[in-house]
């Protein structure tokens, strides 16, 4: 395991050398993508013996769109980031409406389009990993991003905290979604349209999956899913809708799919309201935010000048903070509650656990349980 982190480590950057001098590892990622999208969507193309004119104009309209909403999100946001679902929505959008306004059938070539997204997604979220953008949750293995990254505007707090790799293994999920819809269209009883659906169906889950594993706090949240979540859903409920209008050759598992998803949205919301899944909510990316905000007032004070702060989450969890001097060193002390009066042990525990991976990674501690609800995390170095 420390082996694999070291390799992480080693892996992650800002900057990617070229032959011209050094470029964004996001950026250059973006290219490599694009381009590698563009080339398998001309050789399946040619396979299927479609118009690659009509390809190559796709591939352009891909390209104008990429820039558009990259510049978009640079004055809007300040910042150089793109969101995967608002590209293959607008791509695919604009595909569908040239292929229909020049009068070519639609669903061959929107089966090409989707791969090609398939391939720039695979290699972009390599970028995303160099990077530190959509990072994952803190964890006992994976990347971990330094000063530098935060100064290119990673989240502040989670510098130095080793983070799940969800980046990565994204990418390699879609890697495996693109090899397979090559695959269908390669075999005999390919059909038109059937890749699309595969495609939506397929990462829809998986991207819903994918979401709960992410830590980066400033997602788009509607309720209590993020804007991902929410678009899965109605990507793969309209690959659904089109099966069973007849648009779409008919495939019952999508729909098996599409109300496990709803399903699943069903009970975690039900569940959330009943205040009964502790480790989700408090694993909750801002709510990770608000438990490091809490647990820094740690470190405001010393063995000599012991100081201790109160601070109160969100969702009611009490964390005091302060420093004990005992023979053997100086021992941080966290005291864990909650302002109802009731805490579980399993909620005190995943609070600890969290406590650790942000503030004390390596660091020997022993949870304690104190009278009236309260529990104690001594940590030492």
């Amino acid at each position: 395991m420390l082996q694999l982190n070291r390799h992480f480590d080693r892996m992650i950057r800002l900057k990617i050398h070229t032959l011209g001098g050094s470029m964004s590892a996001y950026r250059a990622c973006g290219y490599a993508g694009f381009f590698t999208g563009a080339i398998l969507s001309a050789a399946i193309t040619v396979y299927l013996n479609l118009s690659l004119w009509v390809t190559v104009c796709n591939v352009l309209c891909a390209y104008c769109m990429l820039h558009l909403m990259a510049r978009a999100v640079w004055i809007l946001a300040g910042s150089e980031k793109m969101i995967n679902y608002h590209y293959q929505i607008a791509v695919t959008a604009s595909g569908y409406i040239f292929l229909h306004w020049r009068h070519y059938t639609v669903l061959p070539y929107l089966d090409i389009t989707i791969l090609g997204i398939g391939a720039f997604l695979f290699i972009g979220r390599i970028g995303c990993l160099l990077v530190g953008c959509c990072h994952g949750k803190p964890h006992h293995w994976g990347v971990c991003y330094s000063e530098e990254h935060k100064s290119a505007g990673f989240t502040p707090y989670l510098v130095g905290v080793r983070l799940f790799p969800v980046q990565l293994l994204e990418s390699l999920f879609v890697l495996c979604i693109v090899i397979i819809g090559t695959a269908m269209i390669l075999g005999k009883s390919y059909r038109p349209g059937d890749v699309l659906a595969w495609y939506v169906i397929v990462y829809g889950v998986a991207r819903f999956l994918f979401e709960f594993l992410r830590g980066d706090p400033d997602r788009p949240y509607y309720g209590e899913f993020s804007e991902a979540q929410w678009t899965s859903v109605i990507l793969m409920s309209l690959v659904a809708l089109g099966e069973f209008s007849g648009n779409l050759s008919s495939h019952p598992w999508h729909a098996g799919v599409v109300f496990f998803v709803v399903l699943t949205m069903t009970a975690l919301f039900i569940i959330n309201k009943l205040n009964k899944s502790e480790t989700y909510n408090i694993l909750f990316a801002r709510h990770i935010r608000e438990v490091a905000g809490a647990v820094d007032a740690a470190t405001a004070g010393n063995c000599a000048h012991p100081k201790v702060s109160v601070a109160c989450t969100s969702l009611g969890y009490r964390i005091s903070a302060g420093k004990i001097e005992r023979d053997k060193g100086c021992v941080q002390h966290y005291a864990f509650s909650h302002e109802k009066g009731t805490m579980s042990e399993k909620a005190a525990q995943t609070l600890s656990d969290l406590t650790l991976k942000l503030k004390h990674p390596g660091s020997t501690a022993e949870v304690v349980r104190g009278g009236e609800g309260v529990f104690h995390l001594l940590v030492r170095a």
